[in-house]
């Protein structure tokens, strides 16, 4: 089980599995806890302060949960169906985490909106992605606050452990972006997501980033920023990145809480609604995961047609009958014209010229 591992357990009281899974059904109920709470009390058999103290816990390693719950998806799910020659990626990316009407959230900042051009209130949502070019699972995250303490508009919490995992979280979102991607690459190679290449846009492209990323086994292919200051002697592509953080859009509109390891819970809960649809959505839509089973099983089908089958089973029954000298052969005919007579016109027509 990943929730050990994850720090995540419980001395007494309710399971932390029953608490988890309350919160990953949320919005599939289309309600919050409070709405359930109020509406269908006996459906959630804790309380509400048991609810929010396991968002609240400073001790559950999140980015750690996500990496292992995606990983095991990876390994189990998609690689024993997919080719092993197919290129796998790490994508890099960011995102706005809005919490522009907020004030007193923790590690609040002002960041800039590349799609805006304006700044805003909330987080820079940094995501690493898994992709094999059909499927990408959001692996790992950070929700970025700032370096400069001039931009924060809230600090971190003073009664917050710096050696839990909660504070050591408060401590990267505080990093410089290279630095927090080089964290979660690493993260990543320790957890075993299989990836050759990483991915990422221009403004996280430097020397040294590609330097440091090369140096952890990947190859980099990034859309690389025009500069009169840099070379580049080997360009493997010249692309930009799909943004793929912004499939799991609207992060900040299901939460209302103000402790930073609320907010990390509850992406990382999202996340893992989402691996569970990418997950379900290439079942449903990959027809190679049945490779040509599934097309000699489909011709198959078409050879054998529901008529054919349906005389060959009713000459089944009256040799049957015959062999068990139940029915002689003139009486196997007449209950064999008497169960075609019951029959629709359509159907006693063509079960006669098929016989």
């Amino acid at each position: 089980m990943a929730a050990p591992s994850c720090n995540a357990y419980k001395l007494r009281g309710f399971a932390v599995m029953a608490i988890f899974l309350v919160a990953f059904e949320a919005v599939f109920q289309r309600r919050s806890f409070y709405q359930r709470k109020k509406d269908a009390p006996e459906s959630i058999p804790f309380e509400r302060d048991t609810f929010y103290r396991f968002l609240n816990s400073c001790a559950i390693h999140w980015r750690k949960f996500t990496l292992i719950l995606g990983t095991a998806i990876i390994q189990k799910a998609i690689a024993p169906l997919t080719s092993g020659a197919r290129r796998n990626v790490l994508i890099i990316d960011d995102s706005l985490f809005s919490r522009n009407r907020s004030k007193k959230v923790e590690l609040l900042a002002r960041v800039y909106d590349h799609v805006s051009g304006t700044y805003m209130k909330g987080f820079r949502m940094l995501t690493l992605g898994w992709s094999d070019g059909n499927t990408f699972l959001p692996l790992s995250h950070c929700l970025l606050s700032s370096s400069s303490k001039q931009q924060q508009l809230q600090g971190a919490s003073e009664d917050v452990d710096p050696r839990s995992n909660g504070g050591k979280q408060r401590k990267l979102a505080q990093c410089k972006v290279p630095e927090v991607v080089l964290t979660l690459l690493q993260e990543a190679r320790e957890a075993g997501a299989p990836a050759q290449h990483v991915l990422f846009d221009s403004w996280f492209c430097s020397p040294a980033s590609l330097h440091q990323i090369h140096e952890l086994g990947y190859d980099v292919i990034a859309r690389v920023k025009k500069s009169e200051k840099m070379h580049f002697s080997r360009l493997m592509a010249s692309t930009g990145t799909s943004r793929s953080s912004s499939r799991c859009a609207s992060l900040g509109k299901e939460t209302r809480s103000i402790s930073y390891d609320a907010l990390t819970a509850h992406t990382a809960i999202v996340f893992a609604r989402y691996m569970m649809l990418a997950l379900e959505q290439r079942r449903n839509m990959d027809e190679r995961s049945l490779g040509e089973l599934f097309y000699l099983t489909i011709d198959e089908l078409e050879d054998l047609h529901y008529l054919d089958a349906l005389v060959s089973l009713l000459n089944l029954l009256m040799d049957c009958a015959k062999e068990a000298e139940i029915l002689d052969e003139e009486q196997v005919n007449q209950l064999l014209d008497l169960f075609v007579a019951k029959l629709l016109n359509l159907w006693g027509k063509c079960l006669k010229q098929c016989a």
